[in-house]
């Protein structure tokens, strides 16, 4: 018996036209495996509450999504919102590397000309899942591979700490001579990290963090 994963779920974010309602709630029956055991929580524009911005609300929910689905059908690719906004603003994210974009193929249409078609589409070669000799069977294809991708985010190692995860230490000295006794009360890991980088490195990003500790909030926010 599979044990639910100790990770955090990873955010699917399901982008659909309104038209494809019901293939868009037969693949989010598939889904409900992964959701079970714990690795994805998934969010489509159903679960917005009444009253709420909903323009905002997707585009928050999906820039903050792990993985982003685009349920591809020429309703899909006809529709302003789900094609300029929505995938344009996931293929963002996708050149960022802030996200996996997976462009599923629900039903036949003329999608190999369009952006998304450079990403590599399910089910399996790109068969439209209502091609499928059964609609489970298209669907269970594409739970196959985005389980694959799903664990392949989860079992990914984070990113190694380059130095620049933590302030510059006392260790640092720049022109105007020693950096001040505030900033030497650092811990031990964090004197390790700068011992690590070479000197031009370290007089870097004290710059860096003076500059950007001398800005005022509104500017700072943009540069953000």
């Amino acid at each position: 018996m599979t044990s639910p994963t100790t990770a955090a779920p990873l955010k699917v974010f399901v982008s659909y036209s309104h038209r494809d309602e019901s293939h868009k709630d037969d693949l989010v029956v598939f889904l409900k495996a992964l959701q079970k055991l714990g690795k994805v929580s998934i969010w489509q524009d159903r679960a917005i509450d009444a009253g709420s911005e909903w323009n905002a609300e997707i585009l928050q929910a999906l820039d903050s999504a792990d993985i982003i689905l685009l349920l591809i059908t020429a309703r899909f690719i006809g529709s302003d919102f789900c094609f300029s906004k929505e995938m344009n603003r996931a293929l963002m994210h996708h050149e960022q590397q802030t996200a996996r974009v997976i462009p599923i193929i629900m039903t036949p249409c003329a999608w190999q000309q369009m952006p998304f078609a450079k990403l590599q589409v399910l089910p399996t070669d790109g068969k439209p899942v209502t091609e499928w000799n059964s609609l489970d069977a298209g669907l269970d294809n594409v739970i196959q591979g985005i389980t694959r991708v799903v664990n392949k985010l989860h079992s990914s190692p984070s990113p190694p700490d380059d130095g620049w995860a933590t302030p510059p230490t006392a260790a640092v000295t720049d022109e105007n001579g020693p950096a001040s006794s505030a900033a030497s009360a650092v811990t031990p890991s964090m004197d390790s990290t700068s011992q690590r980088l070479p000197q031009s490195t370290m007089q870097t990003r004290l710059a860096l963090f003076r500059l950007l500790s001398n800005l005022p909030g509104p500017t700072f926010d943009a540069i953000v």
